[in-house]
């Protein structure tokens, strides 16, 4: 995972800022997707373990897209 910047935010600040999950959201599947001068970086982050204590989180950078999976279930 990337080095956390002093200015940003974590996932779940960002996730929450935007309104929080949907009932159908699926935290465990989460994408970010980060352009840098080498081109496009994607991580795969599980939010799930965050909650429980998984510890450090993930910060987002200015420009990252995030995604968050839908379960069926």
């Amino acid at each position: 995972m990337p080095e956390s910047s002093p200015s940003g935010i974590d996932l779940l600040e960002a996730i929450a800022l935007a309104g929080g999950y949907t009932r159908i959201a699926a935290p465990e599947r989460i994408t970010v997707r980060r352009q840098t001068a080498n081109g496009d970086q994607i991580f795969k982050v599980n939010a799930k373990k965050f909650n429980k204590g998984g510890g450090g989180g993930f910060h987002v950078e200015p420009g990252d897209t995030i995604t968050v999976g839908e379960s069926i279930f």
